[in-house]
């Protein structure tokens, strides 16, 4: 998000916005309710593990910030 905010000031005073690589530290998904992918650095999973992974994410993000 702070990245965008430099990203529309730079653009509102017509100069050229300064980006940093983004640093992403994986992928997970659901599948239903009992089987999800993830994509880790670069190892795959699939099933239970990756879903579960993924409630404890969003869990983490909604009760923490």
């Amino acid at each position: 998000a702070e990245q965008v905010g430099h990203v529309i000031k730079a653009l509102w005073r017509d100069d050229v916005p300064k980006v940093s690589p983004l640093k992403l530290k994986g992928t997970l998904g659901s599948l239903g309710k009992h089987a999800g992918f993830g994509l880790m650095g670069n190892t795959s999973v699939i099933g239970r593990v990756p879903r579960i992974l993924k409630s404890g994410v969003l869990w983490k993000s909604k009760r923490h910030y």
